[in-house]
């Protein structure tokens, strides 16, 4: 009966696609890449669009770590590219969310948007790290452990989180700094510059600092994992971050 069942769901499936298939753009032009670094924050990144599909269209991990039953999301993803014109991958999303992203002409996301499989299409948009503020006042993390003033002049904790890993997503990390020796675990570059997680640009590295470096740092005993999801810029489009997410 299960097997029957999946079989139904499959067939349904695919005659969702088939009738909403047909490509809105004729046009046979080939979508450009896009150069990010030309960017500006705020802006959006042309012919590319972040796309979220609705609940039970597509497998996603189960509790137990194992697929559900269901077409996966990369094939959704290759189906809709094989439909429209030119559309090609950039990115596939099966945790913090079911979807992908998308380059493709602007006509063919309009018509994808009357598809019943997908919740919400958004064209990607870049950010970056706000500016700096020289001088800043500072609190301190003696300001952390108390809510009333006078401050203590002293920062108090009962632990210093040894058993916790911290994912820190910006600009990378400088693992050989000195507060956070033996206490770097593995990364991930979403940028693919070919520095790897190193920190070109410094915002990432004062993050991790707050979040557990030795000097700074609240949680002075965590696992620090450096996630770069912001060139050495300090910039990225949505569709990076939510791949690592």
């Amino acid at each position: 009966m299960k097997r029957f069942v999946v079989c139904v769901s499959a067939v349904v499936w695919v005659g969702i696609i088939a009738s909403c298939g047909e490509p809105a753009s004729e046009l046979d032009v080939i979508v450009p890449d896009v150069d990010y670094s030309d960017l500006e924050p705020g802006e959006l990144v042309p012919n590319q669009y972040n796309i979220v599909l609705r609940p039970g269209y597509a497998r996603n991990l189960s509790a137990t770590g194992r697929y559900q039953y269901g077409p996966s999301v990369r094939s959704v993803a290759e189906s809709l590219v094989g439909t429209y014109n030119n559309a090609n991958i950039v990115g596939i999303y099966e945790h913090a969310l079911e979807g992908f992203t998308l380059r493709m002409h602007a006509t063919d996301a309009q018509a994808l948007r009357y598809n019943p499989m997908i919740l919400s299409i958004d064209q990607d948009r870049m950010v970056r790290l706000n500016g700096t503020q020289n001088n800043p006042p500072s609190w301190r993390i003696d300001r952390v452990d108390q809510e009333n003033l006078p401050l203590s002049k002293s920062y108090s904790y009962n632990t210093t989180a040894s058993n916790v890993h911290a994912y820190v997503m910006d600009t990378g990390l400088n693992a050989s700094h000195n507060d956070f020796q033996g206490r770097v675990g593995d990364g991930f570059d979403a940028v693919g510059d070919g520095g790897g997680t190193t920190d070109n640009h410094g915002h990432g590295t004062h993050t991790a600092g707050t979040v557990g470096g030795a000097t700074f740092g609240i949680a002075k005993g965590v696992i620090i994992h450096p996630v770069q999801v912001l060139d050495s810029q300090g910039s990225a489009p949505w569709s990076v971050i939510i791949k690592c997410l």
